[in-house]
Protein backbone atom coordinates (compact mmCIF):
# COMPACT_ATOMS: atom_id res chain seq x y z
CA UNK A 1 0.00 0.00 0.00
CA UNK A 2 1.69 3.52 -0.86
CA UNK A 3 1.22 6.44 0.67
CA UNK A 4 2.09 9.96 -0.75
CA UNK A 5 2.31 13.46 0.94
CA UNK A 6 4.27 16.67 1.44
CA UNK A 7 6.90 16.95 3.79
CA UNK A 8 5.28 18.69 6.53
CA UNK A 9 3.48 17.72 10.03
CA UNK A 10 0.27 18.88 8.02
CA UNK A 11 0.27 17.10 5.71
CA UNK A 12 1.45 13.73 6.69
CA UNK A 13 0.06 13.15 9.98
CA UNK A 14 -3.39 12.79 8.91
CA UNK A 15 -2.34 9.66 6.87
CA UNK A 16 -0.91 8.58 9.89
CA UNK A 17 -4.34 6.28 10.76
CA UNK A 18 -4.34 4.37 7.28
CA UNK A 19 -0.35 3.94 7.45
CA UNK A 20 -0.87 2.23 10.99
CA UNK A 21 -3.49 0.24 9.82
CA UNK A 22 -1.76 -0.84 6.58
CA UNK A 23 1.17 -2.36 8.86
CA UNK A 24 -1.55 -3.93 11.46
CA UNK A 25 -3.26 -5.97 8.74
CA UNK A 26 0.27 -6.86 7.27
CA UNK A 27 -0.15 -5.06 4.04
CA UNK A 28 3.71 -3.83 2.73
CA UNK A 29 3.58 -0.42 3.17
CA UNK A 30 5.29 2.44 1.82
CA UNK A 31 5.69 6.54 1.92
CA UNK A 32 6.63 8.51 -1.21
CA UNK A 33 7.62 12.00 0.66
CA UNK A 34 10.91 14.53 0.65
CA UNK A 35 13.69 13.20 2.18
CA UNK A 36 13.87 15.58 4.98
CA UNK A 37 10.50 14.19 6.22
CA UNK A 38 12.63 10.93 7.67
CA UNK A 39 12.36 12.20 11.27
CA UNK A 40 8.06 12.73 10.55
CA UNK A 41 8.54 9.50 9.28
CA UNK A 42 10.14 8.03 12.20
CA UNK A 43 8.87 9.66 14.89
CA UNK A 44 5.14 9.95 14.02
CA UNK A 45 4.37 7.48 11.94
CA UNK A 46 4.23 3.57 12.66
CA UNK A 47 7.25 1.20 12.69
CA UNK A 48 7.54 -0.36 9.26
CA UNK A 49 6.39 1.92 6.86
CA UNK A 50 9.12 1.72 3.92
CA UNK A 51 9.89 5.70 3.11
CA UNK A 52 10.71 6.49 -0.30
CA UNK A 53 12.53 9.45 -0.60
CA UNK A 54 10.96 12.01 -3.32
CA UNK A 55 10.68 15.35 -4.00
CA UNK A 56 10.95 18.91 -2.05
CA UNK A 57 9.62 20.60 1.17
CA UNK A 58 7.50 22.96 1.15
CA UNK A 59 10.06 25.67 1.19
CA UNK A 60 11.87 23.71 -1.56
CA UNK A 61 9.15 24.13 -3.49
CA UNK A 62 8.65 27.64 -2.80
CA UNK A 63 12.03 28.04 -3.43
CA UNK A 64 11.43 26.46 -6.75
CA UNK A 65 8.76 28.79 -7.67
CA UNK A 66 10.56 32.16 -7.02
CA UNK A 67 13.53 30.34 -9.05
CA UNK A 68 11.29 29.81 -11.80
CA UNK A 69 9.88 33.51 -11.92
CA UNK A 70 6.95 33.60 -9.71
CA UNK A 71 6.48 36.52 -6.52
CA UNK A 72 4.46 35.01 -3.84
CA UNK A 73 4.26 38.62 -2.58
CA UNK A 74 2.57 40.45 -5.65
CA UNK A 75 0.48 37.81 -7.04
CA UNK A 76 -3.09 36.64 -5.81
CA UNK A 77 -2.08 33.78 -2.89
CA UNK A 78 -4.15 31.03 -3.94
CA UNK A 79 -2.60 31.12 -7.53
CA UNK A 80 0.40 30.64 -5.88
CA UNK A 81 -0.38 27.79 -3.77
CA UNK A 82 -2.25 26.14 -6.99
CA UNK A 83 0.93 26.60 -9.44
CA UNK A 84 3.47 25.17 -6.19
CA UNK A 85 1.41 22.51 -5.54
CA UNK A 86 0.14 21.66 -8.87
CA UNK A 87 2.25 22.54 -11.04
CA UNK A 88 5.67 22.62 -9.48
CA UNK A 89 5.38 19.75 -6.96
CA UNK A 90 4.42 17.33 -9.87
CA UNK A 91 7.54 18.76 -12.23
CA UNK A 92 10.03 17.72 -9.57
CA UNK A 93 8.52 14.69 -7.70
CA UNK A 94 6.26 13.07 -10.05
CA UNK A 95 8.70 11.18 -12.41
CA UNK A 96 10.67 9.94 -9.86
CA UNK A 97 7.43 9.06 -7.98
CA UNK A 98 6.35 6.97 -10.43
CA UNK A 99 9.93 5.14 -11.06
CA UNK A 100 9.45 4.61 -7.13
CA UNK A 101 6.23 3.15 -6.74
CA UNK A 102 7.03 0.83 -9.58
CA UNK A 103 10.13 -0.64 -8.43
CA UNK A 104 8.46 -0.78 -4.98
CA UNK A 105 5.45 -2.61 -6.53
CA UNK A 106 2.51 -0.16 -5.67
CA UNK A 107 -0.85 -1.58 -5.61
CA UNK A 108 -3.11 1.13 -4.50
CA UNK A 109 -2.50 4.62 -3.85
CA UNK A 110 -3.36 6.50 -1.11
CA UNK A 111 -2.78 10.82 -1.06
CA UNK A 112 -3.10 13.46 1.15
CA UNK A 113 -5.11 16.15 -0.69
CA UNK A 114 -2.85 18.53 -1.07
CA UNK A 115 -0.28 16.23 -3.03
CA UNK A 116 -1.35 15.70 -6.58
CA UNK A 117 1.63 13.25 -6.85
CA UNK A 118 -0.22 10.13 -5.55
CA UNK A 119 -3.28 10.93 -8.48
CA UNK A 120 -0.17 11.22 -11.65
CA UNK A 121 1.24 7.85 -9.90
CA UNK A 122 -1.78 6.03 -10.43
CA UNK A 123 -2.67 7.64 -13.75
CA UNK A 124 0.88 6.59 -15.07
CA UNK A 125 0.28 2.94 -13.25
CA UNK A 126 -3.25 2.38 -13.64
CA UNK A 127 -3.78 1.90 -9.73
CA UNK A 128 -6.69 2.53 -7.88
CA UNK A 129 -6.39 5.74 -6.14
CA UNK A 130 -7.40 7.23 -2.68
CA UNK A 131 -7.40 10.74 -1.42
CA UNK A 132 -7.61 11.51 1.90
CA UNK A 133 -9.26 14.65 2.85
CA UNK A 134 -7.79 17.69 5.08
CA UNK A 135 -10.11 20.61 4.81
CA UNK A 136 -12.77 22.63 3.26
CA UNK A 137 -11.31 24.29 -0.01
CA UNK A 138 -13.23 26.61 -1.81
CA UNK A 139 -14.26 25.41 -5.33
CA UNK A 140 -11.69 28.46 -6.89
CA UNK A 141 -8.94 27.14 -5.52
CA UNK A 142 -9.66 23.48 -6.57
CA UNK A 143 -10.16 24.71 -10.17
CA UNK A 144 -6.80 26.60 -10.57
CA UNK A 145 -4.75 23.61 -9.06
CA UNK A 146 -6.66 21.42 -11.72
CA UNK A 147 -5.58 23.79 -14.14
CA UNK A 148 -1.82 23.96 -13.15
CA UNK A 149 -2.08 20.27 -12.76
CA UNK A 150 -3.99 19.21 -16.90
CA UNK A 151 -0.74 21.59 -17.89
CA UNK A 152 1.46 19.16 -16.55
CA UNK A 153 -1.06 15.48 -17.85
CA UNK A 154 -1.02 17.61 -21.23
CA UNK A 155 2.64 17.70 -21.54
CA UNK A 156 3.16 14.10 -21.17
CA UNK A 157 0.20 12.63 -22.60
CA UNK A 158 -1.20 11.52 -19.65
CA UNK A 159 -4.75 11.27 -18.72
CA UNK A 160 -5.87 12.06 -15.13
CA UNK A 161 -8.10 9.72 -13.54
CA UNK A 162 -10.80 9.81 -10.80
CA UNK A 163 -10.12 8.80 -7.41
CA UNK A 164 -11.42 5.25 -7.15
CA UNK A 165 -12.97 7.07 -3.53
CA UNK A 166 -12.10 9.66 -1.28
CA UNK A 167 -11.42 9.28 2.48
CA UNK A 168 -13.02 12.05 4.55
CA UNK A 169 -13.06 12.72 8.19
CA UNK A 170 -15.20 15.78 8.04
CA UNK A 171 -18.74 14.27 9.33
CA UNK A 172 -21.07 14.53 6.65
CA UNK A 173 -23.38 17.04 9.30
CA UNK A 174 -20.82 20.00 8.40
CA UNK A 175 -20.59 19.66 4.83
CA UNK A 176 -17.39 20.89 4.72
CA UNK A 177 -13.80 18.98 3.90
CA UNK A 178 -14.57 17.61 0.37
CA UNK A 179 -12.71 18.71 -2.92
CA UNK A 180 -15.68 19.52 -5.41
CA UNK A 181 -15.23 15.98 -7.36
CA UNK A 182 -17.52 14.06 -9.67
CA UNK A 183 -20.33 12.40 -8.25
CA UNK A 184 -19.69 9.28 -8.75
CA UNK A 185 -16.52 9.34 -6.73
CA UNK A 186 -17.81 7.46 -3.95
CA UNK A 187 -17.17 9.53 -0.22
CA UNK A 188 -15.92 7.45 2.79
CA UNK A 189 -16.39 9.60 5.76
CA UNK A 190 -14.00 7.93 8.76
CA UNK A 191 -13.48 8.93 12.38
CA UNK A 192 -10.53 11.86 13.49
CA UNK A 193 -9.00 11.43 16.62
CA UNK A 194 -6.14 13.66 17.66
CA UNK A 195 -2.89 12.16 16.38
CA UNK A 196 -0.57 10.15 18.83
CA UNK A 197 2.83 8.52 18.13
CA UNK A 198 2.82 4.84 18.30
CA UNK A 199 3.15 2.81 20.91
CA UNK A 200 2.20 3.89 24.62
CA UNK A 201 1.88 7.24 25.37
CA UNK A 202 5.36 8.79 25.74
CA UNK A 203 4.15 12.34 28.04
CA UNK A 204 6.24 14.84 27.72
CA UNK A 205 4.07 17.71 27.76
CA UNK A 206 1.70 19.60 30.59
CA UNK A 207 -1.18 17.11 30.68
CA UNK A 208 -1.72 17.44 34.73
CA UNK A 209 -3.55 20.62 35.43
CA UNK A 210 -1.44 23.11 37.61
CA UNK A 211 -4.52 25.71 38.48
CA UNK A 212 -7.86 25.32 38.72
CA UNK A 213 -8.36 27.77 35.94
CA UNK A 214 -9.97 27.07 32.30
CA UNK A 215 -6.94 25.54 30.43
CA UNK A 216 -6.11 27.04 27.23
CA UNK A 217 -3.94 25.63 24.75
CA UNK A 218 -2.51 28.31 22.42
CA UNK A 219 -1.13 26.14 19.05
CA UNK A 220 -0.06 27.71 15.87
CA UNK A 221 1.04 24.72 14.76
CA UNK A 222 4.82 23.72 13.50
CA UNK A 223 5.45 26.21 11.04
CA UNK A 224 3.78 29.75 13.00
CA UNK A 225 5.73 28.51 16.27
CA UNK A 226 8.03 31.00 15.93
CA UNK A 227 5.11 33.92 15.83
CA UNK A 228 6.08 37.11 18.33
CA UNK A 229 2.38 36.90 18.90
CA UNK A 230 2.46 33.69 20.47
CA UNK A 231 3.72 35.43 23.58
CA UNK A 232 1.47 38.02 23.70
CA UNK A 233 -1.50 36.15 23.36
CA UNK A 234 0.03 34.02 26.42
CA UNK A 235 0.49 36.79 28.69
CA UNK A 236 -2.48 38.77 28.04
CA UNK A 237 -4.66 34.84 28.75
CA UNK A 238 -2.92 34.79 32.40
CA UNK A 239 -3.68 38.41 33.23
CA UNK A 240 -7.03 37.45 32.15
CA UNK A 241 -6.45 34.26 35.13
CA UNK A 242 -6.19 31.86 32.14
CA UNK A 243 -3.96 28.44 32.89
CA UNK A 244 -2.42 28.62 29.39
CA UNK A 245 0.12 26.29 27.57
CA UNK A 246 1.90 27.20 24.54
CA UNK A 247 2.86 24.43 21.85
CA UNK A 248 4.82 23.80 20.38
CA UNK A 249 7.07 26.39 21.74
CA UNK A 250 8.88 28.95 19.39
CA UNK A 251 12.31 29.91 19.52
CA UNK A 252 12.92 32.41 22.58
CA UNK A 253 9.43 31.36 24.10
CA UNK A 254 10.94 29.26 27.25
CA UNK A 255 12.42 26.33 27.41
CA UNK A 256 10.83 22.77 27.00
CA UNK A 257 8.38 22.39 29.91
CA UNK A 258 9.38 26.00 31.27
CA UNK A 259 6.46 27.38 33.49
CA UNK A 260 5.43 30.62 34.96
CA UNK A 261 2.55 30.65 37.57
CA UNK A 262 0.00 30.10 35.00
CA UNK A 263 1.86 29.06 31.42
CA UNK A 264 3.82 26.30 30.29
CA UNK A 265 5.96 26.25 27.36
CA UNK A 266 6.10 22.75 25.81
CA UNK A 267 8.22 21.38 22.56
CA UNK A 268 6.44 19.47 20.09
CA UNK A 269 3.64 16.88 21.99
CA UNK A 270 1.09 15.11 19.85
CA UNK A 271 -2.34 16.31 19.99
CA UNK A 272 -3.91 13.52 21.75
CA UNK A 273 -1.43 14.53 24.91
CA UNK A 274 -1.98 18.00 24.43
CA UNK A 275 -6.17 18.05 24.80
CA UNK A 276 -6.09 16.98 28.06
CA UNK A 277 -8.08 18.87 30.54
CA UNK A 278 -7.80 21.74 27.61
CA UNK A 279 -11.29 24.09 27.41
CA UNK A 280 -10.52 26.08 24.40
CA UNK A 281 -7.75 26.24 21.64
CA UNK A 282 -6.16 29.17 20.39
CA UNK A 283 -5.19 28.03 16.77
CA UNK A 284 -4.39 29.46 13.21
CA UNK A 285 -6.90 27.48 11.69
CA UNK A 286 -5.03 24.72 10.56
CA UNK A 287 -7.20 21.59 9.48
CA UNK A 288 -5.44 18.92 11.68
CA UNK A 289 -5.64 20.95 15.11
CA UNK A 290 -9.22 21.54 13.94
CA UNK A 291 -10.22 18.11 13.06
CA UNK A 292 -8.27 17.38 16.71
CA UNK A 293 -9.85 19.76 18.90
CA UNK A 294 -13.18 19.12 17.94
CA UNK A 295 -13.07 15.41 18.20
CA UNK A 296 -12.82 15.99 21.54
CA UNK A 297 -15.56 18.75 22.08
CA UNK A 298 -13.23 21.69 22.25
CA UNK A 299 -14.35 24.61 21.07
CA UNK A 300 -12.09 27.30 19.34
CA UNK A 301 -10.71 30.62 18.71
CA UNK A 302 -8.73 30.87 15.02
CA UNK A 303 -6.06 33.57 14.38
CA UNK A 304 -5.22 32.53 10.21
CA UNK A 305 -1.98 33.07 9.41
CA UNK A 306 -1.99 31.81 6.56
CA UNK A 307 -2.40 28.53 3.66
CA UNK A 308 -6.08 27.23 4.27
CA UNK A 309 -6.28 28.87 7.65
CA UNK A 310 -9.16 31.66 6.47
CA UNK A 311 -11.22 29.00 5.02
CA UNK A 312 -11.09 27.03 7.92
CA UNK A 313 -11.89 29.38 10.05
CA UNK A 314 -14.62 30.90 8.06
CA UNK A 315 -16.44 27.67 8.36
CA UNK A 316 -15.89 26.98 11.69
CA UNK A 317 -17.45 30.34 13.20
CA UNK A 318 -20.45 29.28 10.69
CA UNK A 319 -20.43 26.26 12.51
CA UNK A 320 -20.50 27.70 15.91
CA UNK A 321 -17.89 26.45 16.68
CA UNK A 322 -15.41 28.85 16.86
CA UNK A 323 -14.60 32.47 16.89
CA UNK A 324 -12.45 34.14 14.31
CA UNK A 325 -9.89 37.61 15.32
CA UNK A 326 -7.30 39.43 13.40
CA UNK A 327 -5.03 40.60 15.94
CA UNK A 328 -3.10 39.25 18.90
CA UNK A 329 -5.81 42.63 21.05
CA UNK A 330 -9.07 40.14 19.92
CA UNK A 331 -8.43 37.03 21.64
CA UNK A 332 -8.55 37.67 25.04
CA UNK A 333 -11.89 38.60 24.09
CA UNK A 334 -12.66 35.59 22.13
CA UNK A 335 -11.59 33.18 24.35
CA UNK A 336 -14.34 34.74 27.18
CA UNK A 337 -17.44 34.29 24.07
CA UNK A 338 -16.01 30.82 24.09
CA UNK A 339 -15.61 29.82 27.37
CA UNK A 340 -19.37 31.02 27.94
CA UNK A 341 -21.25 31.04 25.11
CA UNK A 342 -22.81 28.53 22.98
CA UNK A 343 -19.59 27.26 21.34
CA UNK A 344 -18.80 24.84 23.47
CA UNK A 345 -22.28 22.64 23.11
CA UNK A 346 -21.99 22.58 20.03
CA UNK A 347 -18.37 21.40 19.45
CA UNK A 348 -19.23 18.72 21.66
CA UNK A 349 -22.40 17.98 19.59
CA UNK A 350 -19.93 17.97 16.68
CA UNK A 351 -17.40 15.63 18.84
CA UNK A 352 -20.98 13.19 19.18
CA UNK A 353 -20.95 13.38 14.89
CA UNK A 354 -17.46 12.74 14.59
CA UNK A 355 -17.43 9.57 16.54
CA UNK A 356 -20.17 8.08 14.81
CA UNK A 357 -17.74 7.79 11.44
CA UNK A 358 -16.41 4.63 11.13
CA UNK A 359 -12.70 3.79 12.40
CA UNK A 360 -9.82 4.05 9.78
CA UNK A 361 -9.30 0.79 10.21
CA UNK A 362 -12.29 0.04 8.69
CA UNK A 363 -12.52 1.86 5.64
CA UNK A 364 -8.72 0.26 4.91
CA UNK A 365 -10.78 -3.17 5.47
CA UNK A 366 -14.06 -2.21 3.64
CA UNK A 367 -13.00 -0.13 1.01
CA UNK A 368 -8.83 0.38 0.59
CA UNK A 369 -7.92 -3.16 0.73
CA UNK A 370 -10.98 -5.20 0.75
CA UNK A 371 -10.43 -9.50 1.16
CA UNK A 372 -9.80 -11.18 -2.51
Amino acid sequence: MLFTGVAAYGHLIPLAPFVAAALERGHPTALVTAAEGAAIVADELAPGVEHLPVGLTPAGLAEEYRRRGGSAGSQDPARVIAETFGGVHLDTAAADAVAAARGWGAEVVLSEAYDPVGGWVAAALGLRWFPVELAPVPPRFTALVRAAEHRRYAEHDLRRVRPTGALDPWPAVTGAGRWPRPTDVPVHPFRARPHRRPGPRRTTGPVNRYSSCPRVLVTLGTVFSDHPGTTSIAETLVVDGLEVVVAPAGAGAGANGDRTVSVRYSPFVPLDELLDGVDVVVGSGSAGTMLAALSRGVPLVLWPQGADHATNTDWATRAGVAVGVRTVEEVSDAVRTVLDGTARPRAAALAAAIADAPEPMEILDDVVAPPR
